[in-house]
């Protein structure tokens, strides 16, 4: 692949901001709450379990007026809203996902590997599972949300793409761009302009020792 044909693949670096969140295997939570945040009033961010029940997410804060949250107030939003992505699972098990032609039940067991009664019976603090497509798909329909998903990548001198380099000061290096790799749609929608919410931004990475990882992505614009 030449230089040309990778800039205009991928997006510059610009667009985004990377929040890093955790590696605790709930990493896919917390990036969502941070965008999350991003979309709401700063009002809204009071009760946990009340700002998990929010419908709609139209706000878009800018970066500098992101909002200090306290820990405590994460911990028990993500706990929700962990429990209210399982509880969608479990009502919408019978349902299929289009893309795949299975059900949200075939989905779980076959990202998981474990039967779905477990999946959803399962204490989440004793049996931690990470968050995956069926996890995305869920929280897509909760909230009536397109969720996009990212690669850092970068080219490297043989014309191939490789993982970009994202330093622990979460400011990637200057040769890395972002490639967008996944759209999740809720059920039955065809275009953002009928979502009721903005969109959701994931950066997902993949590093050596072969675990994956979620970031949050804010706009930056």
């Amino acid at each position: 692949m030449d230089y040309e044909t990778f800039i205009n693949i991928t997006d510059k670096l610009d667009k985004f901001k990377i929040i890093n969140v955790e590696g605790d295997n709930k990493c896919f939570y917390s990036a969502i709450i941070n965008e999350m945040i991003h979309r709401s009033d700063i009002a809204c961010l009071k009760n946990p379990v009340t700002f998990i029940n929010k419908k709609t997410f139209r706000i878009k804060n800018s970066i500098e007026n992101f909002p200090i949250i306290d820990l405590d107030f994460i911990e028990k939003a993500k706990i929700a809203l962990e429990l209210k992505t399982i509880a969608w699972l479990s009502n919408h098990r019978d349902d299929v996902f289009p893309e795949l032609g299975i059900t949200m039940r075939e989905l779980v067991e076959m990202t998981h590997e474990i039967p779905f009664d477990l999946y959803i019976r399962r204490d989440i603090d004793s049996e931690p599972l990470w968050g995956g497509l069926a996890e995305q798909v869920a929280i897509a329909n909760l909230y009536n949300v397109p969720i996009y998903i990212y690669r850092a990548v970068r080219l490297n001198k043989k014309g191939k793409i490789n993982e970009g380099i994202i330093k622990t000061s979460n400011i990637p290096n200057k040769d890395v761009r972002f490639q967008h790799t996944q759209t999740i749609l809720p059920f039955k929608k065809q275009s953002n302009k009928k979502l009721n919410s903005l969109p959701f931004y994931l950066l997902w990475k993949r590093y050596s020792d072969k675990t994956d990882h979620y970031m949050s992505l804010l706009e930056t614009d």
